[in-house]
Protein backbone atom coordinates (compact mmCIF):
# COMPACT_ATOMS: atom_id res chain seq x y z
CA UNK A 1 0.00 0.00 0.00
CA UNK A 2 1.34 3.49 -1.05
CA UNK A 3 1.36 6.34 1.08
CA UNK A 4 -1.23 8.23 -1.10
CA UNK A 5 -3.57 5.86 -0.26
CA UNK A 6 -2.88 4.86 2.92
CA UNK A 7 -3.28 8.98 3.64
CA UNK A 8 -6.92 8.94 1.68
CA UNK A 9 -8.41 5.47 4.13
CA UNK A 10 -7.51 7.74 6.87
CA UNK A 11 -9.11 10.26 6.01
CA UNK A 12 -12.05 8.46 4.30
CA UNK A 13 -12.67 6.41 8.24
CA UNK A 14 -12.51 10.08 10.20
CA UNK A 15 -14.98 11.24 7.94
CA UNK A 16 -16.73 7.75 8.21
CA UNK A 17 -15.97 8.41 11.96
CA UNK A 18 -17.31 11.81 12.43
CA UNK A 19 -20.36 11.05 10.08
CA UNK A 20 -21.15 8.32 12.70
CA UNK A 21 -21.01 10.48 15.95
CA UNK A 22 -23.12 13.04 14.33
CA UNK A 23 -25.93 10.73 13.65
CA UNK A 24 -26.08 9.74 17.01
CA UNK A 25 -26.16 13.16 18.35
CA UNK A 26 -29.11 13.71 15.89
CA UNK A 27 -30.94 10.16 17.09
CA UNK A 28 -30.01 11.08 20.97
CA UNK A 29 -31.70 14.30 19.94
CA UNK A 30 -34.96 13.08 18.64
CA UNK A 31 -35.10 10.80 22.03
CA UNK A 32 -34.68 13.74 23.90
CA UNK A 33 -37.50 15.52 22.07
CA UNK A 34 -39.73 12.39 22.26
CA UNK A 35 -39.57 12.04 26.07
CA UNK A 36 -40.39 15.96 26.72
CA UNK A 37 -44.34 16.26 27.23
CA UNK A 38 -46.39 18.05 24.06
CA UNK A 39 -47.85 20.39 26.42
CA UNK A 40 -46.40 22.10 29.12
CA UNK A 41 -49.15 24.76 29.75
CA UNK A 42 -49.75 23.42 33.09
CA UNK A 43 -46.16 23.58 34.48
CA UNK A 44 -44.92 26.75 32.66
CA UNK A 45 -44.39 29.12 35.07
CA UNK A 46 -44.09 31.63 32.20
CA UNK A 47 -48.07 30.87 30.99
CA UNK A 48 -49.38 34.38 30.74
CA UNK A 49 -52.82 32.42 31.13
CA UNK A 50 -52.46 31.97 34.74
CA UNK A 51 -52.07 35.25 35.31
CA UNK A 52 -55.10 36.37 33.26
CA UNK A 53 -57.24 33.86 34.71
CA UNK A 54 -56.47 34.23 38.66
CA UNK A 55 -56.40 38.48 38.25
CA UNK A 56 -59.72 37.67 36.50
CA UNK A 57 -61.22 35.95 39.69
CA UNK A 58 -59.44 38.42 42.19
CA UNK A 59 -60.70 41.10 39.94
CA UNK A 60 -64.40 39.72 39.99
CA UNK A 61 -64.31 38.66 44.11
CA UNK A 62 -62.78 42.14 44.61
CA UNK A 63 -65.85 44.29 42.70
CA UNK A 64 -69.00 41.57 44.71
CA UNK A 65 -67.24 43.14 47.86
CA UNK A 66 -67.74 46.35 46.79
CA UNK A 67 -72.08 45.34 45.64
CA UNK A 68 -74.62 45.30 48.25
CA UNK A 69 -75.12 41.70 49.34
CA UNK A 70 -78.44 40.06 50.31
CA UNK A 71 -77.25 36.66 51.16
CA UNK A 72 -74.28 37.46 53.56
CA UNK A 73 -70.77 37.61 53.17
CA UNK A 74 -70.63 34.21 50.66
CA UNK A 75 -68.11 34.69 48.57
CA UNK A 76 -67.08 38.12 49.32
CA UNK A 77 -65.50 36.86 52.74
CA UNK A 78 -61.99 37.45 53.98
CA UNK A 79 -60.78 33.96 53.35
CA UNK A 80 -61.83 34.36 50.34
CA UNK A 81 -60.57 37.52 49.40
CA UNK A 82 -57.23 36.39 50.88
CA UNK A 83 -57.04 33.52 48.41
CA UNK A 84 -57.65 34.74 45.01
CA UNK A 85 -55.70 37.81 46.22
CA UNK A 86 -52.96 35.31 47.19
CA UNK A 87 -52.92 33.32 44.09
CA UNK A 88 -52.98 36.08 41.66
CA UNK A 89 -50.11 36.96 43.59
CA UNK A 90 -48.75 33.90 43.29
CA UNK A 91 -48.98 33.54 39.79
CA UNK A 92 -47.80 36.92 39.12
CA UNK A 93 -44.86 36.63 41.03
CA UNK A 94 -43.80 33.22 39.11
CA UNK A 95 -44.56 34.65 35.86
CA UNK A 96 -41.88 37.23 36.97
CA UNK A 97 -39.32 35.10 37.87
CA UNK A 98 -39.45 35.26 41.69
CA UNK A 99 -40.57 33.02 44.64
CA UNK A 100 -44.45 32.32 44.31
CA UNK A 101 -45.04 31.58 47.82
CA UNK A 102 -43.72 35.05 48.60
CA UNK A 103 -45.98 36.79 45.96
CA UNK A 104 -49.05 34.28 48.02
CA UNK A 105 -48.69 35.84 50.96
CA UNK A 106 -48.21 39.82 49.66
CA UNK A 107 -51.49 39.06 47.46
CA UNK A 108 -53.02 37.61 50.88
CA UNK A 109 -52.02 40.46 53.08
CA UNK A 110 -53.12 42.86 49.90
CA UNK A 111 -56.46 40.88 50.41
CA UNK A 112 -57.00 40.90 53.93
CA UNK A 113 -56.24 44.93 54.11
CA UNK A 114 -58.86 45.75 50.80
CA UNK A 115 -61.47 43.92 52.75
CA UNK A 116 -60.66 45.38 56.19
CA UNK A 117 -60.54 49.02 54.65
CA UNK A 118 -63.70 48.54 52.11
CA UNK A 119 -66.29 50.22 54.25
CA UNK A 120 -64.01 53.64 54.42
CA UNK A 121 -63.46 53.13 50.64
CA UNK A 122 -67.23 52.19 49.98
CA UNK A 123 -67.89 55.44 52.10
CA UNK A 124 -65.75 58.15 50.21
Amino acid sequence: MSKGSRVKSQKEAKQQAALQAQAQEAEQQQKAEADKPKYSAFTNPKNINWVILSGAMAAMVIVLMFMPQQLGAGITSVYSIMLWTGLFGLTLFRYFGKKGMTGFFTGSVAGMLLHIFAPVLQSL
